[in-house]
């Protein structure tokens, strides 16, 4: 979000659709060069992934690329994740993705590598954990 590092929550969300807002805003009234210098190319999506194998993918990326990541999950995920990106654009789309996830070793935001280096204190624990106490105060 704007006010911090990766968090998923309603915030964050309407902080996107604050700034986009802003953003188009802003940009609206600016002209764009006619001609665009470097190299551009649109590429096509093509074919897109079968229901069933969408199902597979998100379960496999929520595993991967989720909250909680392993290096050892990835490393393995690679020919699931190559079959997948035969498939369809999806596929490749995860294939990306995936890779730069495995790229960083770090916990970083709402994203916990069990593999990365060590840490102490606050930056330790991968969660909080939140138990509601019946007609009682809320305990951490």
């Amino acid at each position: 979000g704007v006010h911090g590092a990766n968090r998923l929550a309603s915030n964050s969300l309407l902080e996107g659709v604050v700034c986009g807002r802003r953003l188009g805003a802003w940009l609206a009234p600016q002209h764009a060069p006619a001609v665009m210098s470097g190299v551009t190319a649109i590429a096509p999506l093509g074919r897109g992934l079968a229901p069933g194998a969408m199902a597979e993918l998100r379960a496999l990326l929520w595993e991967l690329a989720g909250p909680i990541r392993s290096g050892d999950a990835i490393a393995q995920a690679r020919p699931a994740l190559e079959a997948f990106a035969k498939g369809g654009w999806q596929g490749r789309l995860a294939q990306a993705l995936v890779a730069a996830a495995g790229q960083r070793r770090d916990s970083m935001g709402a994203h916990w590598r069990e593999d990365g280096p060590e840490r102490t204190g606050y930056a330790a624990a991968p969660a909080t954990g939140l138990r509601l106490v019946a007609a009682g105060p809320v305990a951490f």
